[in-house]
């Protein structure tokens, strides 16, 4: 959709051969953005209580693929800064715009949607890849990521905000897209 590819998993929650699955179809896109997206998440990559329930591979895949991870599953909002590695959480960058690419990009989790708000993990919360964390230690209110690509009409620029529903931004930033 509009140079945006989107690819949709239930990796860790229903299903087999999800890996194989992102990495034919990323390999087939020559979309300028990429987004990976599941439900469930590593502990690592979210801040409250969730343990390992996707696996590395699938995190792995789409970064080197240049393709954005959204998940879910944490009742918080968290996004980690430009990474080089998921697995061992290797940072890129810590800039505000985050330079997307074959190899480099971010994680987020979007999990305010409603039903409830959790707190962190504190030890979690602190790990140094985060750009961003809200959860009810600073009382979170439900909202949501929102990314306008293309921004100022360039196809590979994107500003990404995270606005919760009394209209306060929590979290911004910018993309630009390196893929092709």
């Amino acid at each position: 959709y509009n140079d945006i590819f989107f690819i949709l998993s239930g990796i860790g929650t229903s299903g087999s051969d999800h890996e194989t699955y992102l990495e034919d179809e990323l390999a087939l896109t020559d979309a300028t953005w990429r987004i990976c997206s599941w439900h469930k998440n590593q502990e690592l990559m979210q801040i409250g209580s969730k343990s390992d329930e996707v696996g590395w591979e699938a995190y792995e895949i789409c970064r080197e693929a240049g393709a954005i991870v959204a998940t879910g599953h944490e009742h918080t909002y968290s996004r980690t800064h430009l990474m080089s590695d998921f697995e061992n959480q290797i940072i890129e960058s810590t800039d505000s715009t985050l330079i997307i690419e074959p190899g480099n990009s971010f994680v987020f989790v979007n999990g305010l949607g409603g039903k409830s708000i959790r707190d962190q993990d504190d030890t979690l919360a602190a790990n140094p890849w985060w750009a961003s964390v809200y959860s009810e230690e600073q009382g979170a209110n439900y909202g949501a990521l929102f990314c306008s690509f293309n921004h100022d009409d360039e196809l590979a620029e994107a500003y990404c905000y995270f606005k919760d529903i009394d209209d306060a931004v929590i979290d911004e930033f910018y993309l630009t897209s390196l893929n092709n």
